[in-house]
């Protein structure tokens, strides 16, 4: 495993392929934050994410019961 130098820059998609591929090469992992698109929306905002930590929200409100889940699968049928 190997982190990218404090030069590597992420926001170079075909830099961070290069990157990738080069790694490889020398039998190494890649890790760290290696391509990110700023143009992109947020991930929060794209899946609807909850702004509280989910260690913070009640467990009644993460597990509801069978009859929400039951609810909640019928959209998947």
């Amino acid at each position: 495993f190997r982190q990218a130098d404090d030069s590597y820059d992420p926001s170079d998609r075909d830099a961070a392929y290069a990157h990738v591929r080069a790694a490889q090469a020398r039998g190494e992992v890649p890790t760290g934050l290696l391509y990110i698109d700023e143009s992109a929306p947020e991930m929060h905002a794209v899946n609807g994410t909850v702004g509280t930590p989910l260690v913070d929200v009640p467990f009644v409100v993460l597990c509801p019961g069978s009859a929400a889940l039951e609810e909640l699968q019928k959209e998947f049928r």
